[in-house]
């Protein structure tokens, strides 16, 4: 073999296993940034809540509370397990009505409280990996139907969402969201009542 192409063959084989190793580098580098520093291994959810309320007789009323689960990330969002508790903040229970003044000389509290609210309805499911998963870019709807108290007229509604991917860290996507309920009849008979 002629010398000339055999230094040729070298420098070649020199530059292309610098090139590899160079793209070895970069693609892990690459690799970095979007996944552990961009956090893109993980899912990232987005949770809405979407509450109807209707008279059924005098005294109940249907609740209906929709909750949307967006998988707003680049992977695949597996849960494990999901709840929903819908509190009721008006009418005001007895744990309200303690924090208020009774007689308007009362001294007023300054200090944050923090009231627990009375549990109306709840709901709970839990899946297997794999059982319940949104693709990138998709959304899935939880309906559920609570039957009230039609005296109900403001909810507190929260909802939990574990994510398998950290089951071990107890990972959730939680919302809490306050709704006034006016129920279908309630509603007219206020536009009526103000025409």
């Amino acid at each position: 073999m002629n010398p000339l192409f055999a230094d040729v063959k070298n420098i070649i084989d020199a530059v292309q296993a610098t090139t590899t190793i160079l793209a070895i580098i970069v693609g892990g580098i690459w690799s970095y940034m979007l996944f552990v520093n961009k956090r893109q291994k993980y899912p990232r959810a987005r949770i809405e809540h979407q509450v109807a309320c209707r008279s059924i007789t005098k005294d109940k009323s249907l609740l209906s509370v929709d909750v949307f689960i967006t998988n707003r990330g680049e992977v695949l969002l597996s849960l494990i397990s999901w709840e929903i508790s819908i509190k009721q903040m008006l009418p005001p229970q007895a744990q309200l009505q303690q924090l208020l003044p009774r007689k308007a000389d009362s001294p007023k509290t300054t200090a944050d409280q923090i009231i627990d609210w009375n549990l109306i309805a709840s709901r709970k499911d839990k899946w297997k990996k794999g059982e319940f998963e949104v693709e990138p870019g998709e959304q899935h709807q939880i309906h559920s139907d609570f039957l009230i108290e039609a005296k109900v007229e403001t909810i507190l509604v929260e909802s939990f969402s574990q994510n398998v991917k950290k089951r071990k860290k107890q990972m959730e996507w939680s919302l809490s969201s306050i709704h006034n309920l006016q129920p279908q009849e309630k509603e007219n008979a206020h536009r009526k009542h103000g025409q």
